[in-house]
């Protein structure tokens, strides 16, 4: 009876928790991935299913917002359907495998009342496809003496990851960034920033919600506490100072959405303190609260705290572990705390039973439940059990987590120390772990990196040595292919899709709305698909006869575009603008709208063209935009249907009136 009664005073109090926060008036109803899940591929659909009929002008890319961690800003078209309230979000670019997502659903939306929605934000992580586990090491670079690898992502916005180095020459610091050709090949950007010497790690996000990566510079040390050097980046992988902040007792930073206003904030731990940083929107960052935290006159002797959304209410908390003594030796105090948002940045602080030493974490869901799990070098898995429950369990050591072998689950790469051979530890989707693979590269002793660095679909890992300057990139492998298109037409059938593996069976997963299904039997090294009557995509898996994972194929299913835009193009008399832009063929096209955004990124109608009608021929149009002021333009055709479906094609350039050329 005692335990019945204790669930349920944690339900009532879990209650309590959402109805304090409002949550319980969010107009979201469902979302497609689902909250902390790792299933979506790179060229996914995300679909939210609303409680009222949404005003569909009101869903737009300033009102959905999806950033990636390694892409930055991710726009995207939006379809709506009013008999389901279903919103279909198409990103115009694919996710980075193995990229956590943020997605934010802005009061911005209304209902056809006129009614803004509760905002509503969650992450999920994108699925690679492909990928065995199998490593080759391959020299990409020679990055000369003296760099440091310092953070990856897609900084000049060119849909490959790049990385960031920190180069150390005499006196001079500069941070810059070595540019990925597609392929895993880097080489030096030249455009260089210089910062300050002290500078140890960076943080990678976007700080001023420009639509790129940007870069904090952590210099850390006993008498200056952490100051936090913000470096913007203009959109081509160049940076330049910007603004900072400190604290002269500052322990440790992590960073993220702590008040859902589609910005990025800062939590720091300092000795007796967790004290939370508020972006203004624009990348300078202000002091908010300050929550005390320490055993009374005990000294500070370690902490650690991870930011994620521990309890899946769609919300970033605070998972702290604390180790504190007295002056005289011998006597230890540590803690564990939870804190827990109500949505807008302010915490509730809960007593966690479960104590250990503090020693940094890495946040994931290890098990597949959508519940944040922490990894805490060296040796220890600490799972989400229930409300404010943890347990932990053993796992072999520090690690770099990613799903190697494109299964589903979070695998495991133990770097092992220098001259040992690097460990990959296979997930079984439960969260136990089992090594079955080597591969040849010295161990350095830390993490790796990891990212899909040769767009080949699958997550290779990326190795540096800071003395000799080699840049070295694991890429990832796989003996089996599907062989077959990658788009479809909707309502075809029959498709032939084959593998040159003889024994095992097929399975198709859809990423709804898509309802495409194998026609027939789905065994042995070939199987028919019908498309089915709905657009998105499809994911092809085919497995051994024991149930392993032997490859995967994305496919979509397309509904021909009624318009086919060949050319599109913008240039500049005087103080007017001339677009000109050709079809290859219309077919119920109504005509299009021209839009222009100027200076803020705001999208406005400034003229509209009726189209020539439906032909399997090229059409010519043009518009002149006249009498401009000074000043940088931005264009997009806004392309309409009959029956009311819409595309945008944006001009792939900045149109510049009256600025001289540097």
């Amino acid at each position: 009876m005692k335990s019945i009664s204790i669930k349920i005073g944690f339900l009532i109090v879990a209650l309590i928790l959402t109805i304090l926060t409002g949550k319980a008036l969010s107009n979201i109803i469902s979302v497609s991935p689902l909250i902390n899940s790792h299933s979506l591929p790179a060229n996914g659909n995300i679909t939210a299913v609303f409680v009222s009929d949404i005003n569909v002008t009101t869903l737009n890319n300033e009102t959905v917002i999806i950033d990636g961690s390694q892409s930055g800003r991710i726009h995207s078209t939006i379809y709506y359907n009013s008999s389901t309230r279903t919103a279909t979000i198409d990103p115009d670019r694919n996710m980075k495998p193995g990229e956590w997502i943020h997605v934010w659903f802005t009061s911005g939306i209304q209902t056809l009342n006129g009614i803004s929605i509760q905002p509503y934000s969650y992450n999920f992580k994108v699925k690679p496809i492909g990928g065995n586990g199998d490593f080759s090491e391959i020299l990409t670079s020679q990055l000369g003496t003296n760099i440091s690898l310092s953070g990856m992502g897609d900084f000049d916005g060119d849909g490959d990851i790049d990385i960031l180095v920190k180069s150390s020459q005499g006196s001079a610091v500069n941070l810059f960034i070595y540019k990925n050709d597609g392929s895993g090949i880097f080489n030096d950007s030249s455009a260089k920033c210089n910062i300050e010497p002290g500078i140890g790690g960076f943080i990678i996000a976007d700080f001023d919600k420009d639509g790129d990566l940007d870069a904090a510079g952590i210099e850390s040390s006993w008498y200056l506490g952490i100051i936090a050097r913000i470096y913007m980046n203009d959109g081509t992988g160049v940076f330049s100072y910007f603004s900072d902040f400190s604290h002269y007792r500052g322990k440790a930073l992590e960073v993220g959405d702590i008040d859902n206003d589609e910005d990025i904030d800062f939590v720091m731990l300092t000795d007796h303190s967790i004290i939370t940083f508020l972006n203004r929107g624009d990348g300078f960052i202000n002091y908010n609260s300050s929550y005390e935290i320490g055993c009374v006159y005990y000294f500070y002797t370690n902490g650690s705290i991870a930011l994620d959304d521990f309890d899946a209410d769609n919300d970033l908390d605070i998972y702290y572990l604390g180790h504190f003594r007295e002056e005289e030796p011998g006597y230890n105090c540590w803690e564990a705390r939870c804190f827990l948002n109500n949505g807008y940045g302010s915490f509730s602080r809960y007593n966690l039973g479960q104590i250990y030493e503090p020693s940094g974490f890495i946040t994931e869901d290890l098990n597949n439940d959508r519940l944040i799990d922490l990894i805490m070098p060296p040796y220890r898995v600490i799972y989400y059990y229930s409300f404010l429950n943890f347990t932990s369990a053993p796992y072999p050591g520090s690690a770099t987590t990613g799903d190697f072998d494109g299964d589903g689950d979070i695998d495991l790469v133990i770097p092992g120390a220098v001259n040992t051979q690097p460990v990959i530890y296979y997930n079984d989707g439960n969260g136990n772990f089992s090594s079955s693979s080597f591969f040849v590269t010295e161990g350095q002793g830390g993490g790796f990196p990891c990212a899909d660095f040769d767009n080949d679909g699958d997550l290779d890992i990326l190795k540096s040595d800071n003395q000799s300057g080699e840049i070295l990139i694991c890429k990832n492998s796989s003996s089996c292919l599907i062989n077959g298109p990658s788009v479809i037409d909707i309502n075809s059938d029959m498709t032939l899709f084959y593998c040159p593996e003889t024994e095992g069976y097929w399975t198709l997963v859809n990423n709804p709305p898509c309802n495409a299904s194998i026609a027939g039997d789905n065994t042995g090294d070939s199987i028919f698909v019908n498309a089915g009557n709905s657009e998105g995509i499809f994911t092809l898996n085919f497995y051994q006869t024991d149930s392993i994972l032997r490859c995967s194929k994305i496919v979509s299913v397309d509904d021909p575009l009624p318009v086919e835009l060949s050319l599109f193009t913008g240039s500049v008399s005087g103080r007017d603008v001339i677009l000109n832009w050709s079809t290859h063929s219309e077919n119920q096209n109504q005509g299009f709208e021209i839009e222009r955004s100027f200076s803020n990124n705001q999208w406005e109608k400034i003229g509209f063209i009726k189209s020539k009608g439906s032909v399997n021929m090229q059409n010519e149009y043009s518009y002149h935009d006249k009498k401009l002021q000074t000043g940088k333009y931005k264009y997009r055709l806004k392309q309409l249907d009959l029956n009311g479906n819409h595309e945008y094609f944006e001009l792939d350039k900045v149109i510049v009136i009256g600025i001289p050329s540097e």
